[in-house]
């Protein structure tokens, strides 16, 4: 982790050298629009529960232990995500208890993506 951190403060150290023009900024600030917030939610709930969004993790919870990682992994290429999908998760609430919107992320934000 170290190391991404590393590698990310040498492209944050050249915004701060050559910062964005305001439309740019406007543009990329607004995190709700742009959908930064609901890709940083997904990603965050793909690490801690591989293969959540795969569309048969709530059949196959049982196998998987109490860190999120399965017993099985395969790997294997995953398409982009479909318009609809981006469209769904621009939309998905993200709020409430951490068991519920694990259960709703699991039924409506499907993309096939099985984790590690």
């Amino acid at each position: 982790m170290a190391e991404l951190w590393q590698h990310a403060s040498v492209h944050y150290s050249s915004l701060l050298l050559n910062p964005p023009s305001r439309e740019m900024c406007t543009c990329v600030s607004d995190l709700h629009l742009n959908t930064i917030t609901q890709e940083l939610e997904i990603l965050a709930l793909k690490i801690k529960y591989p293969g959540i969004t795969s569309g048969d993790y709530l059949e196959n919870k049982g196998n998987f232990n109490d860190y999120g990682y399965g017993i099985h992994y395969s790997l294997g290429k995953v398409d982009h995500p479909s318009e609809e999908f981006q469209e769904t998760l621009a939309g998905f609430d993200f709020s409430g208890p951490e068991d519920e919107v694990v259960a709703r992320v699991a039924e409506q934000l499907v993309d096939g993506d099985r984790g590690m």
